[in-house]
């Protein structure tokens, strides 16, 4: 939306933007003098025609703006938000992709000669073509703001190092968001996208290959463009591969078909088709059909846009009261588990009071026998110390007899006895005692 306000501030026309929710990208488009609203009840003057894009924005614009005929844009096939809306004054429904377009015919009931197909389309000034691609690729980007580290992420990781590759991821869901993508994808060789963000890196000039959670698609080749493009690059394009490890080696088959002389085709190509500026004169070629053949038409039939507005009101109060079901029915369950809970934590803590009863009983005992023990080690330590008074005591004693006149004789005696006395008394016939070992055997003199 962004772009196409560019687009059409710059041919001279006046485009007004309205949100429910205003952040970066209103202030973006604000600070271009981009009139940007959040209460459609700021405008006072009706547009020529509404460019919708989201069922209930859409729907506030032509209740808001009666006379004011519409187109609707659909941009995905999945979200509720993009349901197109049922009213006399929407004129014409865009598909950007073939996937919307099948949307809006077979699911939606839109006939087939109010429908037209325009592709996706990007802003060529801003993302400006790089230089050639190297021979070989090095950088891999994961680009997308609903990328979130799954593990098929993980597994991409594992195979780029295992390869030599160097692979980064960018995108909200990853906790690195990329307000400036023009200035970033030049920087790499093969990006891995989906949508509109594919379709940027193309025109940058990198190999792209479609890619989301769990999804990926063939290498974009000149080949397969013109398929690849009517689809969007979208999920049509991919193969869903549950498994992380077969996901990862089926990106490394892709990667090995990179060429870098087959992805300036595709650059030039993209560039050749799906600029900004030629979606722009294709828009409002669409508006001036629109306002020319609103104007051609009877009065608009009141009864027609009160019931389409009744249904809208009708779907809005069912949705309301299905949401306030669900809502009811999960504060039911959230009291249910509060009540669970609460029992959970009060018997919690009456085990843990319990438990702590129980080791404070613990506690005392143990204090008990702390005390008892205490009590024998100081006995012990007093009946230690009485015994060390009494050895010391006993080793002064003995060191008094030690250094005594008496035992120095007494230790000379028996040196003077055994080396001269007894040789002596054996010579002379005199001995007395026959020493054996220590004992002594005293003998007769007449044996």
């Amino acid at each position: 939306m962004r772009d196409l306000a560019f687009a059409l501030l710059k041919l001279g026309h006046t485009p007004i933007v309205y949100s429910t929710e205003l952040g970066k990208v209103a202030k973006e488009i604000r600070e271009v003098t981009i009139p940007v609203v959040d209460n459609l009840a700021t405008i006072s003057t009706p547009p020529d025609v509404i460019h919708g894009q989201h069922y209930d924005e859409t729907m506030t614009a032509l209740l808001r703006f009666p006379g004011v005929p519409a187109i609707y844009v659909c941009h995905d096939w999945y979200t509720w938000f993009d349901k197109p809306p049922r009213f006399p004054r929407i004129l014409r429904y865009v598909a950007v992709d073939q996937t919307c377009y099948d949307k809006l015919v077979y699911e939606s009931a839109i006939a087939t000669e109010r429908v037209r197909l325009l592709l996706n389309f990007v802003d060529l000034e801003r993302f400006k073509a790089r230089a050639s691609l190297p021979a070989q690729p090095k950088r891999l980007l994961v680009f997308g703001n609903q990328t979130q580290e799954f593990p098929h992420l993980a597994a991409l990781r594992k195979a780029c190092e295992g390869a030599g590759l160097t692979l980064d991821a960018l995108g909200t869901d990853v906790g690195k968001p990329c307000d400036h993508p023009e200035d970033v994808l030049g920087q790499y060789d093969i990006v891995l996208a989906k949508g509109r963000a594919a379709l940027e890196a193309l025109a940058v000039g990198t190999a792209v290959i479609p890619y989301f959670e769990r999804s990926l698609g063939p290498l974009v080749t000149a080949d397969r463009l013109d398929h690849l493009l009517t689809h969007n690059l979208g999920a049509r394009t991919m193969t869903c591969e549950p498994e992380p490890d077969a996901f990862a080696q089926a990106l490394l088959r892709e990667i090995g078909r990179y060429d870098p002389k087959d992805a300036a085709i595709v650059c030039e190509r993209v560039r050749g088709m799906c600029g900004r500026d030629r979606a722009a004169d294709e828009f409002i070629s669409l508006y001036e059909g629109v306002i020319a053949e609103y104007k051609d038409r009877e009065p608009p039939d009141v009864n027609a846009e009160g019931l389409a507005a009744a249904s809208h009101l009708q779907e809005l109060v069912l949705s309301i009261k299905k949401e306030r079901a669900t809502l009811q029915d999960e504060n039911r369950q959230l009291l249910v588990a509060h009540d669970s809970l609460r029992f959970q934590m009060e018997e919690t803590e009456r085990a843990r009071q319990a438990y702590a009863e129980h080791l404070s009983a613990q506690l005392s005992d143990t204090q008990v026998q702390l005390s008892v023990k205490e009590t024998e080690l100081t006995s012990i330590k007093n009946e230690r110390n009485m015994l060390s008074d009494q050895l010391s005591t006993k080793d002064a004693q003995l060191t008094r007899i030690n250094n005594s006149l008496g035992w120095h004789l007494l230790n000379s005696y028996g040196r003077i006895k055994y080396r001269y006395l007894l040789p002596v008394y054996r010579t002379l016939g005199l001995s007395r005692y026959i020493t054996v070992g220590r004992s002594r055997i005293q003998q007769s003199g007449d044996d």
